[in-house]
């Protein structure tokens, strides 16, 4: 009985440890490689396969530390090549990690271009092909699709140029400047192959203007501004569909803690619980399996952020069975995430080719979790490809479709063949797309209670009784009893 109970209060342990709540923040352990009085500012940081890194920083330091979220441990690991530096930009491409540019001190001070790749199997740092652009520091850095990005920053001059790195030629090659003012200290991530840059500022104002790059297009695209006051020195990280920007200098008010999230799908920014530390610029954030972290900017706290899940909508495959232009049925769905007052869950039907271009609504619910809405079909055409999906109204949200392709067979009208000759009556009848026993599809028995009729059989009058018609008075009956006389 002990030994259940100590294993019982290990799994609460273990839970609590590493179960939080959504949109909150939990400290975790100091990073503690600086002096108290000395904690430095304006380092890099990324992650790595489930681990996080940070270095550089105020001091003009080169040290480097891994975090481990598992156990909440950092240790230090090689220093990074270079002479020491602050205002450096790092990221991560396919398991390793970058740092480079930067403002440094070896004896004098020197704007930097230099470029180094680590290896955290080897740990190992190897200097890589200098920055294409002028050396420079808080400048923004991000990686999407296996490739690195550079640009705006400050070397005395502000810059808006923007280069990208190729680790597998080890070449850098320009792309279009940043659409936005020249500036420096401003944040970018990358969100589903898009990258993302914002905020900063030069020597007369601070900017809210957010802009997306989409290196396919090699093109630039304004969308919505950050909503929270214009700032430099703020922190920018993204999990795997939303982006976060929080704490940094706002003026006058100085420094902050506020955060916010944006969701590229709508385009729109939504303030999220306040950093859980001091307010603070020139920290350092990064995001390890779906969780955000923040620390450094002039203190030893660090902070993991816990983001409410994405809004999620599943429905089951379904059985692939014929459903008829007028089928009636109930679909059960699974919600995932928060979903606001007022919100209306609907159920969509493709075209026949499995399209939700022009989707077709066959039934709704007003929920704010998973449940069963109840569906009908009003005479779609004819076809085999059809897929049915769930979305959501607040906030809006797109499910996921059955995964399996639906046949939608045409309705026909089948009638009553009580007596099963064949024949149905045509004052009781169904509408089905596949016909089921007792219905037929004629509708001409004029007696559905005897086999032997189906049609009028006309009779003669014979009021002499002996077995002749006159056949100018006669009746028609539907029987195969003639009527007496």
């Amino acid at each position: 009985m002990k030994k259940i109970l100590l294993l019982i209060l290990s799994v609460l342990f273990f839970l609590e440890g590493y179960t939080q709540t959504p949109n909150s923040w939990t400290q975790k352990a100091n990073f503690n490689a600086d002096p108290v009085g000395w904690e430095r500012a304006y380092a890099v940081g990324f992650s790595i396969n489930g681990k996080g890194y940070i270095g550089t920083g105020t001091g003009y330091l080169n040290d480097f530390w891994e975090y481990d979220p598992i156990n909440d441990v950092w240790t230090q690991k090689a220093n990074v090549g270079g002479m020491g530096r602050r205002d450096a930009v790092g990221f991560s491409i396919n398991g390793k990690g970058y740092i480079g540019t930067g403002f440094g001190y070896n004896g004098s001070f020197s704007f930097l271009n230099d470029f180094w790749e680590y290896d955290p199997v080897t740990n190992v740092w190897a200097q890589k092909a200098n920055f294409g652009g002028a050396a420079r520091s808080s400048a923004v850095g991000f990686s999407i699709n296996g490739k690195g990005y550079i640009g705006t920053g400050y070397n005395g001059s502000y810059f808006k140029d923007f280069w990208e790195y190729d680790p597998t030629t080890n070449l850098w090659s320009q792309k279009p400047d940043f659409p936005g003012t020249a500036r420096d200290q401003a944040v970018g991530f990358s969100i589903n192959g898009k990258g993302y840059l914002g905020t900063g500022g030069d020597a007369s104002f601070n900017y809210t203007d957010f802009w997306q790059y989409d290196p396919d297009a090699n093109s630039w695209v304004q969308k919505a501004n950050f909503a929270g006051y214009s700032r430099a020195a703020a922190v920018g990280f993204s999990t795997s569909s939303k982006g976060y920007i929080g704490t940094g200098y706002v003026v006058p008010l100085g420094s902050s803690k506020d955060f916010w999230e944006y969701d590229p799908t709508t385009n729109l920014w939504t303030q999220k619980a306040d950093f859980g530390g001091t307010a603070r610029n020139g920290a350092v954030g990064f995001s390890i399996n779906g969780k955000g972290y923040i620390g450094t900017g002039s203190y030893k706290d660090f902070w993991e952020y816990t983001p409410v899940p994405d809004n999620t909508i599943t429905i089951p495959p379904f059985t692939p069975i014929p459903f008829c232009q007028t089928s009636g049925f109930v679909i059960a769905y699974t919600a995932t995430g928060q979903y606001n007052s007022g919100n209306i869950f609907t159920a969509q039907l493709s075209d026949a080719d499995g399209s939700f271009a022009n989707p077709i609504s066959i039934g709704t619910t007003a929920s704010t979790s998973s449940g069963t809405i109840q569906c009908d079909f009003n005479y779609p055409p004819p076809g085999i490809h059809y897929r049915i999906r769930v979305i959501a109204s607040n906030p809006a949200t797109i499910g996921s479709d059955n995964g399996i392709d639906l046949e939608i067979k045409e309705n026909h009208i089948y009638y009553r063949d009580v007596d099963g000759d064949g024949f149905g009556n045509p004052n009781q009848y169904i509408e089905n797309c596949i016909q089921i026993s007792g219905y037929v599809t004629d509708n001409t028995d004029c007696n559905d209670n005897d086999a032997s009729v189906h049609s009028g059989i006309t009779y003669y009058r014979d009021a002499d009784g002996d077995g002749f018609g006159d056949p100018n008075n006669s009746t028609t009956v539907c029987s195969s009893t003639p009527p007496t006389g």
